[in-house]
């Protein structure tokens, strides 16, 4: 007598990877924090999600009866769609860069930041960020067109929720201008973050004849 067999091999198939970009859905998806001051570092003055463009700043302004300008930029992108069970292997932020200031040679940060903390408020000013997502001199930073930063720990994207940044510019009081300007969720070329990820493999079912 014979009966069917049926084997359930668990090995890994070839997969393509896909690669997929994230948007800000609303405008109060990103927006800027900043400081204007007499004393460095200063404290925040206002927060704003209604603007077109984020001018990320360290500046130390002499016109301005010698103050300095501390400003950092806050963005979130609902990645939620990205399959539970995939593997991100590669991730980058893109900017669109309006234009920039690097007197005192400074370098722009990005912190991966929790999205717990939107709605955007004057508790995520500071005056120095991490920078665990990513790091670049400004001098190498090029204007009038999209800039990819590359994403270190890209398994730090949500596959459920929101993937937040938070960027500021690196060191400490500021001789004089430091800013990298880009352009925002209102504006006519808002950030995004272009994610890759491996979908996870399933098991392969093999149907074989067997003699009883």
């Amino acid at each position: 007598m014979k009966r069917l067999a049926i084997l359930l091999l668990l090995c890994a198939l070839s997969v393509a990877a896909v690669t997929n970009n994230y948007h800000p859905v609303d405008t109060d998806d990103d927006g800027l924090c900043n400081s204007t001051d007499p004393i460095y570092p200063g404290t925040v003055d206002w927060c704003r999600t209604d603007l077109t463009s984020i001018p990320i700043r360290k500046a130390f302004d002499i016109s301005s009866s010698g103050v300095y300008n501390v400003t950092n930029g806050l963005m979130r992108f609902d990645t939620s769609d990205i399959p539970n069970l995939s593997t991100v292997t590669a991730a980058s932020l893109y900017l669109y860069v309006n234009s920039k200031v690097d007197t005192d040679n400074r370098i722009l940060f990005g912190e991966w930041y929790s999205t717990s903390n939107w709605p955007i408020t004057s508790d995520d000013w500071i005056t120095l960020g991490l920078s665990d997502a990513f790091s670049q001199d400004i001098t190498g930073i090029a204007t009038g067109g999209y800039v990819a930063f590359s994403l270190t720990t890209p398994t730090n994207v949500s596959k459920t929720g929101f993937t937040g940044f938070r960027l500021t510019i690196s060191g400490i009081a500021p001789l004089a201008t430091n800013t990298v300007d880009i352009d925002q969720f209102n504006g006519s070329n808002p950030p995004y973050i272009e994610v890759t990820y491996t979908p996870a493999s399933g098991p392969t079912i093999n149907v074989t004849e067997t003699d009883d």
